[in-house]
C-alpha cells in the first residue's frame, strides 16, 4: 500500500530528531509520517514494509524525502531527512482490532498503519497511548489512534 505525506505528530513529543541518508533517485521515496527503518546493507533510510524490517525501526519521518511540485518530484539537496526516534504519533488502525491503552503494536498494511495483532514473534514498534478519558477504540477505515513509538535500531537508543 502507498502512503501520503501527513503530519502525524501528536501532543507529546520525545526522543530526538536524527538525520538519516535517503535515496534521491526515486527508488525508496519516504512520506512525512512514515515509520522508517535503517537498511544497514544499503546504508539508507527506507519505509517499514514488513515485520522483518520493523526489527530495525529508526522512528517516524518528520519530512518527506521529496517534494512533488506540479507533478514533478524534486529530491532533497542534502540527501538526508530528519527522523524522530520516539514520541507519540497518530496512526491509521487495522479493521477488526480493538485498541486499549498500553497494547503492544506491530506494523500494519503500510508504513502509516498499525495493528495490535502479533504476526508471530513480531517486532513491537510501540504502545497505544490513550488521552485522559479515552476508552477502547475499534480499528477500521478512517480511524486513527495515538501510539508511543519505541525504536529498535541500536543507534537511536544510544544518542
Amino acid at each position: 500500500m502507498t502512503t501520503t505525506a501527513q503530519n502525524n505528530q501528536s501532543y507529546a513529543m520525545g526522543g530526538i530528531s536524527v538525520p538519516y541518508p535517503v535515496s534521491t533517485g526515486g527508488s525508496f521515496d519516504i512520506n512525512q509520517g512514515d515509520l522508517c527503518y535503517y537498511d544497514t546493507s544499503g546504508h539508507l533510510l527506507k519505509t517499514v514494509d514488513s515485520d522483518a524490517h520493523a526489527a530495525f525501526l529508526a522512528g517516524v519521518a518528520t519530512e518527506s524525502s521529496f517534494l512533488n511540485l506540479y507533478g514533478t518530484k524534486t529530491y532533497t539537496d542534502s540527501g538526508t531527512i530528519q527522523v524522530f526516534t520516539q514520541g507519540i504519533f497518530n496512526f491509521k488502525t487495522t479493521n477488526g482490532d480493538t485498541y486499549n491503552h498500553g497494547d503492544a503494536c506491530y506494523i500494519g498494511a503500510d508504513a502509516q498503519t498499525i495493528t495490535n495483532t502479533d504476526p508471530g514473534a513480531g517486532h513491537k514498534i510501540g504502545y497505544i497511548w490513550f488521552r485522559p478519558g479515552q476508552t477502547a477504540t475499534a480499528g477500521g477505515s478512517g480511524v486513527t489512534i495515538d501510539m508511543l513509538v519505541t525504536p529498535l535500531f541500536p543507534i537511536t537508543g544510544g544518542l
